[in-house]
């Protein structure tokens, strides 16, 4: 809740940081993935191909940086610090929502 202290001891952890949409941030993160924000997101259409095809390059990118020590640090750090509109996005285009994507991460 918003009235309990953080204690770390007890797994209480302080509220991770999130950058604002329009912010510096938000542009460095945009640069990092090859994210075009100029592409609307299309919640019509449930083909995952189709949404692949709406950010080229965000997709490899991911799936790039999930295979690597460093890479997954990266990813993790932006998923953390991401407002939930874009990490709903990112995990999407990535593949995370895919069974078959998420298994091949895995191994």
């Amino acid at each position: 809740g918003k009235g309990v202290e953080p204690d770390r001891r007890l797994g209480i952890l302080p509220e991770e940081p999130r950058y604002s949409q329009g912010s510096q941030a938000e542009s460095i993160v945009h640069r990092l993935l090859c994210w075009d924000p100029t592409i609307e997101k299309n919640d019509d259409n449930a083909d995952g191909e189709e949404k692949n095809v709406k950010q080229p390059y965000a997709g490899d990118i991911v799936y790039g940086l999930s295979g690597e020590p460093r890479g997954s640090i990266l990813l993790e750090a932006l998923l953390r610090c991401c407002p939930d509109s874009f990490h709903d996005e990112l995990c999407t285009i990535g593949g995370f929502y895919d069974e078959t994507t998420l298994r091949e991460y895995i191994q």
